[in-house]
This record gives structure tokens, C-alpha cells and sequence, in this order.
């Protein structure tokens, strides 16, 4: 027994030690650093302009834009000024993990958390932890275990219950700008948060979103929403198809009717909306008005952020 634990061991080692001697970067990655290596030394930009720069050229070198966050810190962080990134091994990368963290005011912390800082504020604390999977995820919490950010699997996951006050007061002083955040439950944040797999986790999530949408579908549901104000309309709908194809959601209503909505009344001399007839309401108008309220209502169940949820939906709308 004692033979196969030294055996064990010294796998383990061997293996550690050649992972520490592999390449950093990609070649695609070396090319984009040395990019942003020229632009640094001949523009001097300050922090911010260096971020949308990084930003704006990520998918040039063929790089998602969700990823801004792991690079940015990346390339900041190891950064060479003779761009020889190539040669950067993965033993020679900064371990920002090991950062001690700073006594800072709550209304420094915006800055820390874009940069993925260890710090401590009042009742606010940034941190990075490992779960029980060995996977390395940076936590901001709220009065010491309340998780309200995670950047994790290169990813932003926000949380959606406030609890209080103040802890909405802190996300608002905390929140990193121009990120595209996938808003959690309470529940789900500490599920991802304790290593959960995250791809799996989402495609349950999507799951979820059509299985509910079905649920409408078969019960025949009837929805009267109050939307938009100027002009104001209550508009009467069902659901009549729900699917997701290649990640992006589609969803199809049937409207059965609209009305025009003056003074907190309803405009029975308003004329008919399905013969256009309606002064001041367009069917263009009224779809408008339903993608924003669908993206509003499900975006969380898909998992998602709102944004990204509405920029995807495809609403197709039956009269």
C-alpha cells in the first residue's frame, strides 16, 4: 500500500510538473497580445481606454466578447514588453489567486472587482476561492456569505434577490460596468458557486424555459398585460410555440386583442386595432411591446442575462 502512495504521488508530480513547463497561450493568443503589446507602448492609454480596446478587438482575433474579463486580466497581468508571449510557460503566469486582499471604502471597490481583486470594504468583501472540483472562482458577498457577483468558467453571474437594502446599495457601488451578467437565484448562485457544472446547470435551465412555456401552451393560458404609456394598451394573448435552436429561444403568441387605455380608461372609441384603425397603435408597435415583456419575464429562466435575452429572442406574433 505504502508503495502505490509514493507510486501515486510521483504520477501526480510528474504530471504537475509538466503542466507547469506547457505554453501559457495559444498562438491566436500570443498574436493578440503582442497586438495589444504595440498598441500599449505607442498609445500609453490609461486602464480604461486599454479595456475597450481589448473589448473592441477581441472578436477580430476571433475571441467572444464575454471574455473581456479573463483577458483583460490576463494580458494586464502578464504583461511582457517585448512581446514575447510565446515564450511565457504556465509556471511563469501571475497567480492572482494568491493576492492578499485590501482594507478599501465601498466606493473604491467598482475598480477591484473589475479587475478581480481580493479586497475587504464594510459588509463587502471580494475573494477568490476554490470549490470542491479544484476550480477557482472569484466571490463578491455581501455581510460575509451573501453571494451577489461570481466570475467563474469565464463567465459573470449576478444575483437577482437584493435581501436588503443594503446589500442593493453595495451591488450598485460594486457592480463591474459593461458586463454582460447571467442573472441567478439566489439558490443557483451558491449551486455554481460550490463547483456545480456550469453547461449543464444552463441546459437545465433551458430546459425549464421550454418545459414552462409548454405548460402555457397545453392550459391554453390567457395573459391581459398592461403595456407601454404613450399611447398605453392592454394586450390579450396565448402562447402557441415555444423552441431553442443553436441557443437562440423562440417564442410564438397569438394576440386575440388590443385596447387603447386613456386616463387609466379604456378608449372604446379608439377603433379597431386588427384593421388598423387604432390612432396612434401599430402592430409594429404592440410586437415591440411584447418582446420587451417576454424578455423581462423569462430571460432568468433561461439563464441569460436580460440583454443578451433580448437581443436573441425571435417573437413571432400571430393576429
Amino acid at each position: 500500500m505504502k508503495n502505490i502512495d509514493q507510486l501515486t504521488k510521483k504520477i501526480v508530480s510528474l504530471i504537475k510538473e509538466e503542466k507547469e513547463n506547457e505554453r501559457a497561450f495559444t498562438d491566436r493568443e500570443v498574436v493578440f497580445f503582442r497586438f495589444l503589446t504595440k498598441y500599449r507602448q505607442s498609445k500609453q492609454p490609461t486602464g480604461n481606454e486599454l479595456y475597450d480596446i481589448i473589448k473592441k478587438n477581441l472578436p477580430v482575433f476571433g475571441f467572444s466578447p464575454d471574455t473581456i474579463t479573463h483577458y483583460a486580466n490576463v494580458f494586464t497581468q502578464n504583461y511582457r514588453p517585448d512581446g514575447r508571449y510565446s515564450e511565457t510557460m504556465v509556471s511563469d503566469l501571475n497567480d492572482y489567486t494568491k493576492l492578499k486582499a485590501k482594507r478599501i471604502y465601498n466606493s473604491d471597490s467598482r475598480e477591484y472587482v473589475e479587475n478581480l481583486k481580493p479586497f475587504k470594504g464594510s459588509n463587502l468583501e471580494g475573494k477568490w476561492e476554490k470549490d470542491y472540483r479544484g476550480d477557482w472562482g472569484y466571490v463578491v458577498t455581501s455581510y460575509g456569505w451573501y453571494p451577489i457577483f461570481i466570475y467563474k468558467y469565464k463567465k459573470w453571474f449576478e444575483v437577482t434577490d437584493r435581501y436588503s437594502s443594503s446589500t442593493g446599495k453595495q451591488m450598485s457601488r460594486s457592480r463591474p460596468y459593461n458586463i454582460n451578467f447571467l442573472e441567478l437565484a439566489r439558490r443557483e448562485m451558491d449551486k455554481v458557486r460550490n463547483g456545480v457544472d456550469v453547461d449543464q446547470f444552463l441546459t437545465s435551465k433551458s430546459n425549464s424555459f421550454t418545459e414552462k412555456i409548454d405548460k402555457l401552451i397545453d392550459s391554453n393560458s390567457v395573459e391581459r398585460v398592461r403595456m407601454g404609456w404613450y399611447p398605453r394598451v392592454r394586450v390579450t394573448f396565448t402562447y402557441t410555440g415555444v423552441r431553442i435552436e443553436t441557443g437562440v429561444p423562440e417564442i410564438t403568441v397569438n394576440v386575440s386583442n388590443v385596447e387603447k387605455i386613456v386616463d387609466n380608461k379604456f378608449d372604446r372609441q379608439a377603433g379597431d386595432f386588427f384593421n388598423d384603425e387604432m390612432e396612434g397603435v401599430t402592430k409594429e408597435m404592440v410586437e415591440g411591446l411584447i418582446k420587451d415583456y417576454l424578455t423581462q419575464k423569462w430571460y432568468q429562466e433561461f439563464g441569460e442575462s436580460q440583454t443578451n435575452f433580448g437581443k436573441k429572442l425571435i417573437l413571432n406574433v400571430e393576429y
